[in-house]
């Protein structure tokens, strides 16, 4: 009577056999490999007929015989006839006895118990453990990484902050409480322990998570969130999402707190004739220095103001005075398109003196340079630069004027951004909107606009402030293979219908070449950058257009977009100077509507 050590050798011998078969298999054809499957099975079944020679009825024996049973098989189709076959020999009785395992390619074992009967052969794992039906794939590896999703990520507008919400479980432990953690635009906010009540997910009812994250001021952002594994496997990322904190978006017109959107900004801004309708307004019994010589006092920049009665424009210059507030007494009440001449009751209804002048800082000529404007709803703000700012303090050297405009021929000072907070000594030109959590976003150009400076508010209103990114030329984007960014003198948001941000710019490259560019704003996470994770302003340019003042107006002096309250983009422009004929003795400004 044999031993049993000379059955498990015999087993071992097999199992080697086929181990080496697996092996091989990348270098051997499909009949070879089927050959070797087949030299296996038979080095089994001899295994099995000596142990049945030897007759031993006795314990250890019988559990030498268990362990012959554990049938050695791979994923292979063509492989698990022939070790079947094997095990068909050694007979029911022995087989029912036992469960089955199999070495899978990976060359671990695989454990399977039998469910039922196939002609008095079990089946394991949902196939026959004969030739009834060959097992075809070992059972899979058990699962050791957690696992679960993100489900939502979503901006309370209202509370300023953003919920997250998932589930998390790992298989090795499924009835603890993993911690998840969060990252957002590539940095990580923290840690969250996954433990609200999801009765969804199974395995215990409380593998959900649940938090609240502030909420970015302005932007699209990432949010990531990955389960921390507690056994033997890894870290799972649950997935990303992400959100936004748009521009407000309103179809109304004459809103006190933002400008109606834009329906079709691209389309319109392509759409602009290339000839403009003339209009003007009366500035009084004398020019008031504006001979745009070098050095004198010039227009700068062109409003029309998106309130009340549509009829107001308030119109940014240099020198002594800093705006002034215009009423076009002749044009409609209505907000829709001027239409051309000019009438005695155009005119100026205000004049506002520059700071230095209204606060006593010093001569007037140290702060004398008002620049590119914008109104929102009854807001207008402009920045004031110094030519000459030697003999200023910090705060005196560059500022953005706020003003409440809901009286226009009463503009009321609100408030005034300084040079402590201002990135750049330089201000030519601002651009202001409103955010739907109802902060500001404002854009500071700074000479020539060649640097962008972008900025957002607190809560509270123009008042405090923070800077989220300077923006340069060279990073600028296309879609229209244009990749001209000019010196402009005009920055203007809009917002289209849809909550896309744009910015207008106007220039002049030379005389008669007045342009009108339109581009997209984004303010996001951008992972294929090399330079960090910070979100950062993304300009493409979408549109432009080449317009003629022919005299009329000069985009290099003033320019300014307005939404009409059908929605329509036009443009304003003057010229430099007061340079129209009088009427009644009066000099006159040329303006153009495009």
């Amino acid at each position: 009577m044999r031993t049993g050590r000379s059955v498990i050798a015999a087993v071992i011998a097999a199992a080697r056999a086929v181990l080496k078969m697996r092996a091989s298999r990348a270098a051997h054809s499909r009949a070879n490999g089927a050959l070797e499957g087949l030299r296996a099975s038979r080095a089994l079944h001899r295994a099995f007929t000596r142990a049945r020679r030897s007759g031993g009825r006795d314990s250890q024996e019988r559990t030498m015989k268990s362990e012959a049973t554990r049938a050695v098989i791979t994923r292979s189709r063509w492989l698990v006839p022939g070790l079947l076959a094997g095990g068909v020999l050694m007979g029911a009785t022995t087989l029912a006895a036992s469960a089955a395992a199999a070495v899978c390619q990976d060359g671990k074992m695989r454990s399977c118990a039998y469910d039922g009967w196939c002609g008095g052969i079990e089946i394991c794992s949902g196939g026959h453990w004969s030739l009834c039906e060959p097992i075809e794939d070992c059972p899979p590896p058990q699962e050791v990484n957690p696992y679960g999703y993100l489900d939502v990520v979503a901006l309370d507008q209202t509370a300023q902050h953003v919920e997250v919400y998932g589930w998390a479980i790992d298989p090795e432990s499924p009835l603890t409480s993993l911690n998840v953690r969060v990252i957002v635009d590539g940095y990580q906010q923290g840690t969250f322990l996954a433990n609200t009540y999801r009765p969804d997910v199974g395995s215990g009812n409380y593998h959900g998570y649940s938090f609240v994250l502030p909420a970015d001021t302005w932007g699209t952002h990432r949010v990531c969130v990955t389960a921390v594994n507690i056994g033997g496997g890894v870290d799972k990322s649950l997935g990303c999402k992400w959100y936004d904190v748009k521009p407000k978006v309103t179809t109304s017109w004459g809103q006190g707190d933002v400008n109606r959107c834009a329906s079709n900004p691209v389309g319109d801004l392509n759409a602009l004739p290339m000839n403009r309708s003339s209009f003007r307004f009366v500035l009084g019994p004398t020019a008031e220095g504006l001979d745009y010589w070098f050095g004198e006092p010039h227009l700068q920049g062109v409003q029309r103001l998106a309130f009340g009665d549509g009829r107001s424009l308030i119109v940014s210059r240099s020198g002594h005075l800093g705006l002034y507030v215009v009423n076009m007494g002749s044009q409609n009440g209505t907000g829709q398109p001027f239409v051309s001449g000019v009438q005695s009751n155009d005119a100026v209804v205000y004049r506002e003196l520059n700071p230095d002048d209204r606060r006593n800082y010093g001569s007037h000529v140290h702060q004398g340079h008002m620049g590119g404007l914008q109104t929102m709803g009854r807001t207008l703000a402009f920045p004031v630069e110094s030519p000459d700012a030697s003999n200023l303090t910090l705060n005196q050297k560059t500022r953005v004027m706020f003003y409440e405009m809901g009286s226009p021929a009463s503009p009321e000072l609100i408030t005034s951004v300084k040079r402590n907070v201002l990135k750049s000594p330089e201000a030519g030109a601002v651009g202001i909107t409103r955010l739907e959590t109802g902060r500001i976003l404002m854009v500071v150009g700074r000479k020539d606009s060649n640097n962008l400076d972008f900025y957002v508010s607190g809560l509270n209103g123009p008042y405090t402030w923070s800077h989220r990114y300077d923006w340069n030329e060279q990073e600028l984007k296309t879609q229209i293979g244009d990749t001209t960014f000019a010196d402009y003198q005009a920055l203007n948001f809009v917002t289209g219908c849809d909550g896309t941000l744009f910015l207008v710019g106007t220039d002049r490259n030379t005389v008669g070449q007045d342009w009108v560019d339109l581009f997209r704003v984004e303010f996001r996470f951008d992972p294929g950058t090399s330079s960090g994770p910070d979100p950062r302003v993304i300009l493409t340019k979408v549109a432009k257009n080449h317009l003629s003042c022919s005299g009329d107006c000069n985009l290099d002096a003033s320019g300014g977009a307005y939404v009409t309250p059908s929605g329509q983009l036009l443009l304003y422009g003057t010229e430099h100077e007061a340079g129209g004929d009088q009427v009644n003795g009066q000099f006159t400004v040329r303006a153009g509507q495009f």
